[in-house]
């Protein structure tokens, strides 16, 4: 595919700003409307201004910042979800230089000039302070189309009076506490929840059918998370020599190294190895990874437990019986570590998917960098040691397919421990699927699917 550079300008003065700004690039950072590849990719962005309004003045101060990245889109593509990231984010029209949640404008393009609907360069961009001083950061010796000065130039020959840097910058403050989003249940912690009550269904199906996805705080103990985190930590760190010996292969438990797996539409993962954990018998790991397999063995069971709870508390509104129909499935836990160090939250290290399967289980503690998606904006997951968060999988959706929604997700940059397990949760293999495929059959069609389109 052929890129061009694009610079984009952000603006927001209502609400929570810096939140607006940065829930913006995590959305022109996600899959372009119709397609696998993302609106924009190696970006950059300036600092973050506090700028007076212009024209109508009668309104608060904005925070302006530009951002610089690659597209493969065309002018009008680029426009076209640039406009549907506006409307996710909740921006309401308003009279033109009126106060708005979210302002995303397209500045320029390299060597490209468009007339109609999408006009580049921003026919006004070279004459506001807001624009330039951001815009200077990154490319200051740029020449828009049809003009003879620089961006250096031009904002030395005008006034900044106005537009100054903000007291708050990416990166320096909580974005989004998904606590306040997620519906919380209290568990034992001990791998199950308290008696099916009728709140507890609500809640339940509530999260699940309106955002996919339900947290359980105290699911799981949470002096056995933590050791399990360093032994998580401790069995990545073991020699390749032993970890080659250790392959996952043709059995179910094992190591997985870089570039063998992928995700639907992006190809094999550079950037992951992992570590599963199944149900099984006769599997012997090195001796370095006794120790791990077998605390994991214990957290499996623990997970194993408390997904039962949350499908009887499915069942029960739904009148399904995935319940009995999950006590003999395939479940599997896996643990991976991301070999990127890139501490950038706008870097993907593992790219936009929804999870077949029934319920994707990420514990809490681990997981550094996981977004998921809710209601069209995606957010930043803080999911404290001992907390469990269930998401919806396509397989579930086949039962309830007008409530229910799969949850996308994905991994980004993050300074944090880059280790982070999730638990996968499978039907039995010989049950028939609201698409008529038995279990096995539909798993096996997924894993070909995504290993033909890699």
């Amino acid at each position: 595919m052929i890129t061009k550079k694009v610079y984009i300008g952000l603006g927001s003065n209502i609400g929570n700003r810096e939140n607006y700004l940065d829930r913006a690039i995590r959305s022109l950072i996600d899959d372009a409307p119709g397609s696998r590849s993302p609106i924009l990719t190696n970006i950059r962005a300036s600092a973050v201004y506090e700028t007076n309004p212009i024209s109508f003045i009668n309104q608060p101060p904005f925070l302006n910042a530009v951002i610089e990245g690659e597209t493969g889109l065309d002018p009008l593509e680029l426009l076209q979800a640039v406009k549907i990231i506006e409307k996710d984010l909740g921006r309401i029209p308003t009279e033109r230089w009126g106060p708005r949640e979210i302002d995303i404008d397209i500045l320029y393009i390299h060597n490209t000039i468009h007339s109609g609907e999408c006009i580049l360069p921003h026919p006004a961009a070279h004459e506001r302070a807001f624009v330039l001083q951001p815009l200077s950061e990154l490319a200051p010796d740029l020449i828009f189309q049809g003009q003879d000065k620089t961006v250096r130039e031009l904002l030395s020959s005008m006034s900044s009076q106005g537009v100054r840097k903000a007291f708050r910058q990416w990166g320096t403050h909580p974005i989004d506490d998904t606590r306040n989003l997620i519906p919380v249940i209290e568990g034992k912690g001990n791998g199950s929840i308290p008696d099916i009550t009728p709140s507890i269904i609500h809640i339940a199906c509530d999260a699940l059918c309106d955002i996919g996805i339900l947290r359980i705080d105290s699911g799981v103990p949470i002096p056995l998370i933590e050791h399990f985190l360093k032994q998580s930590v401790d069995a990545f760190a073991i020699s390749d020599e032993v970890k080659q010996k250790s392959l996952r292969g043709n059995r179910n438990s094992g190591y997985t190294p870089p570039n063998i797996e992928g995700v639907r539409g992006h190809g094999p993962d550079p950037l992951r190895h992992f570590l599963d954990v199944h149900r099984e018998h006769g599997f012997k790991p090195e001796p370095e990874l006794e120790s791990f397999f077998s605390t994991a063995h214990i957290v499996h069971l623990l997970l194993r437990d408390l997904a039962h709870d949350v499908f009887q508390i499915f069942d029960h509104e739904f009148r399904t019986w995935i319940a009995r129909g999950t006590q003999k499935g395939p479940h599997a836990l896996r643990v991976s570590q991301y070999l990127n160090s890139e501490p950038s939250p706008w870097k993907i290290l593992f790219p936009s998917h929804i999870d077949f399967g029934l319920l994707t289980a990420y514990i809490g503690g681990t997981s550094a960098g996981l977004q998921v998606k809710i209601h069209g904006s995606w957010h930043d997951v803080y999911n404290p040691i001992g907390s469990i968060i269930f998401g919806v999988g396509s397989t579930l959706r086949m039962y309830v397919p007008e409530r229910l929604k799969p949850i996308r997700h994905r991994v980004v940059g993050s300074t944090v421990g880059r280790v982070s397990a999730v638990y996968f949760t499978e039907l039995q293999s010989d049950i028939i699927l609201p698409n008529g495929k038995t279990s096995e059959e539909h798993l096996k069609s997924m894993v070909k699917s995504i290993r033909q389109s890699t």
